[in-house]
């Protein structure tokens, strides 16, 4: 099918799916929406003398060609893309390890120093402990003292008060 006729088929078409008020109008937008498509004009020569199957998959040749270039490089930004996603990923990992690390260590002198700590509390509490007991054994051997010269003078007292009362 040559493209005027083309254009003849679109506007019977277009004319008995709709109410046509003026041919002459309809007949001017067709031909208009041909030229918009690149099938009037001088194209409509061209395709007077090739056949519009051969014209038709020239254009689609030349569509498909273009879409593989667009999807090339499609393929190529993904690819980019998905490499700087991995070193991104592989750099991230890098710097968790890091502060992993650094926090490691931090913790470790953490704990050498709440050791260090420890100890000199327990140090200072077996010294605490120590001098309260040798506090209690001196109030412990004040007190024994005590009570034994009590004891004493309680039985010097009995003992004098039973001479009393026997001699006296």
């Amino acid at each position: 099918m040559m493209a005027h006729e083309w254009v003849e088929d679109l506007e019977k078409d277009l004319a008995e799916a709709v109410e046509v008020k003026n041919r002459d109008s309809l007949h001017r937008y067709m031909t208009r929406l041909a030229e918009q498509f690149g099938k009037t004009g001088e194209t409509s020569r061209r395709d007077s003398e090739q056949p519009s199957g051969t014209h038709f998959g020239a254009e689609i040749s030349t569509l498909l060609t273009e879409i593989r270039a667009i999807n090339s490089r499609i393929e190529t930004m993904q690819k980019t893309m998905d490499k700087r996603f991995e070193d991104l990923t592989h750099n991230m990992d890098k710097r968790f390890e890091a502060v992993d690390k650094r926090f490691e260590e931090m913790l470790s002198y953490m704990d050498k120093r709440f050791e260090a700590v420890d100890k000199r509390f327990e140090d200072m509490q077996k010294n605490m402990d120590k001098r309260f007991e040798d506090m209690q054994k001196s109030m412990d051997k004040r007190f024994n003292s005590m009570q034994a010269l009590m004891v004493l003078g309680f039985t010097v007292l009995a003992t004098m008060m039973t001479v009393i009362r026997l001699f006296g």
